[in-house]
């Protein structure tokens, strides 16, 4: 668990076979208190899969991933609370987590 601008979060590249497995982990995650914001990626075959998920009313879920997205050509967006993107760089996902921080 990470900190930015009074804000806990949590990023990690994770292995799953389909976009629908990141959902579940967020369900998941909404469950327990480890974090305000989690940010997950996934290299799926030639995609990339990235989820960003929301519990603070200070943090757009889909405002996050419209600048997130673009690290690996991709882009996305969604609800104040989940966001999904879909991108085609999976060599950019290790900058991608790295930035969640500076932008919350």
């Amino acid at each position: 668990v990470k900190e930015a601008n009074g804000l806990r979060f949590v990023t990690s590249q994770v292995t799953v076979s389909d976009a629908g497995a990141l959902r579940t982990f967020a369900d998941q995650w909404k469950q327990a208190d480890y974090s305000d914001v989690l940010v997950l990626a996934a290299h799926i075959g030639e995609k990339v899969n990235v989820l960003v998920a929301s519990k603070s009313k200070d943090v757009h879920a889909g405002n996050v991933i419209k600048v997130l997205a673009p690290i690996v050509s991709g882009r996305g967006g969604r609800k104040p609370d989940m966001a999904m993107a879909g991108g085609t760089k999976p060599a950019g996902i290790a900058e991608l987590l790295e930035n969640v921080g500076a932008n919350l």
